[in-house]
């Protein structure tokens, strides 16, 4: 289908005082606030884990020294998309448009590719926490925010509250509390700290406040705030893309959480048919984006 007279009557003549509807403003780029992003010159990448050592043991008097081999750990393969969307004007159109109309065609199709984008990665947070597609799982098999990682020496590690809970003062000093319990794949300690505040736009201004007040929230007490981001900087990502608006994330100093590969920015192409005299635009954009390393992340899907 083009865009030609037929469908577009109104803008072959004067008198229309003002067209609405395709020049609203745009949300800033959130989606990249939200990834580690690396170049890639390949269909796929893929990413192996691999672990440390475990404990050292005693050493008997006149015994052998124990000797350990790191595991090879998990392995995560993201696949690059190729994505397009383009639009046709027939010669009529162009030539009898009173308004212009097809001169911010490229723009709008570029717009497209940008809410394609936010659209791509925010959609492995709005499926993080049931999803059991293998482009959506993270390395070890499951969803990207999940009670049972698997740990690759043996054993289970959580990235979610153990009840799931709406965004609080009290649910971000327990967040707190459970990525300072985050281990590895031999299950010892390591140190992991939260960087990021993902909530949607529902929750921004109860966010706000507990980042942002020095006391307790809510409450006359004398108590202090210990989340307040004076005291632990954390920064606070507003988006319009989680679909579930009692959900929220953390996103740690582990930056490999979730991976977007950067194949090709956005082209933009036009040209013209010679059979028909038409005029088609289009805009393309490569890239791929999955879930890779659990630590990277924590949430809940609230209550």
């Amino acid at each position: 289908m083009a865009f030609g007279t037929p469908n577009f009557s109104e803008a072959l003549w004067p008198g229309i005082m003002e067209w609405f509807g395709n020049g609203y403003k745009e949300w800033d780029p959130i989606w990249a606030k939200l990834v580690k992003t690396v170049n890639s010159e390949k269909q796929f990448e893929k990413y192996q884990g691999i672990t440390e050592f475990g404990l050292a043991g005693v050493k008997s008097q006149g015994a052998a020294i124990g000797y350990q081999d790191p595991y090879q750990g998990f392995q995560k393969e993201i696949l690059n998309v190729n994505y397009a969307i383009g639009t046709t004007i027939t010669y009529e159109m162009m030539k009898f448009d009173q308004y212009n109309l097809f001169q911010s065609l490229p723009q709008q199709l570029a717009k497209s590719v940008r809410r394609t984008e936010e659209t791509a990665v925010h959609n492995i947070l709005n499926s993080s926490f049931s999803t059991s597609s293998p482009a959506q799982t993270t390395a070890d098999g499951v969803s990207l925010i999940n009670a049972s990682h698997t740990l690759v020496a043996g054993g289970t590690m959580s990235n979610t509250p153990a009840t799931p809970s709406d965004f609080s003062q009290s649910a971000l000093e327990q967040a707190y509390i459970d990525i300072g319990r985050f281990v590895d794949d031999q299950n010892l300690p390591i140190v992991v700290m939260p960087s990021k505040l993902i909530v949607p736009v529902e929750s921004q201004h109860l966010a706000r406040k507990v980042l942002q007040t020095e006391y307790e929230v809510g409450s006359g007490n004398n108590t202090i705030n210990p989340v307040s981001s004076s005291r632990i900087p954390l920064e606070l990502v507003v988006t319009p893309y989680l679909t579930d608006t009692d959900s929220w994330f953390i996103r740690t100093d582990r930056d490999d959480g979730i991976v977007f590969q950067e194949v090709d920015p956005v082209r933009l192409k036009r040209d013209n048919e010679f059979d028909t005299e038409n005029l088609k635009f289009a805009a393309l954009r490569f890239f791929g984006a999955a879930p890779v390393n659990y630590l990277g992340y924590y949430g809940s899907p609230g209550a």
